[in-house]
Parts: C-alpha cells; sequence; structure tokens
C-alpha cells in the first residue's frame, strides 16, 4: 500500500527520458505518457535506431544528449 500511495505521488525535479525507438519492452508511445507524473521540467528524447538500452546501444548520441540537457540546467 504504501509503494503505491508513493507512486500517486508526482516526481517534482527536472526529467530527461531518453527513450529507444525500437524498444520491444515499451513503446514509445507508452513512454510518452511518463510525463504526466512529473510536474518539473520533463524532456522526452526518442533515439531513432535504438532499443532498450540507448546508452550502451548508442554512447555518443546519449552522452551528447545528457551533456547538452545538463548544460542547460
Amino acid at each position: 500500500r504504501r509503494f503505491r500511495r508513493l507512486l500517486r505521488r508526482p516526481i517534482n525535479t527536472p526529467v530527461l527520458h531518453v527513450h529507444g525507438e525500437l524498444d520491444r519492452s515499451m513503446s514509445a508511445a507508452s513512454a510518452r505518457g511518463s510525463e504526466k507524473f512529473v510536474t518539473g521540467n520533463y524532456q522526452f528524447a526518442l533515439l531513432n535506431g535504438v532499443g532498450h538500452f540507448p546508452q550502451e546501444e548508442s554512447p555518443a548520441e546519449f552522452t551528447q544528449l545528457l551533456l547538452n540537457w545538463l548544460r542547460a540546467k
């Protein structure tokens, strides 16, 4: 019960959500729905040609995306 109650509380912190276009665990459409759980600044990035592990499958693109996001904070 406590865990479910905590899940209902929105995240009030900046979020960079990186998702792989070819992710078979969660569709991009479902991933985009995560924004409703965040009240802080939310940015969604879809990496083309990448699956469930974007940091491993496209490390240079992932790193550049992350660094740009961090610099903007």
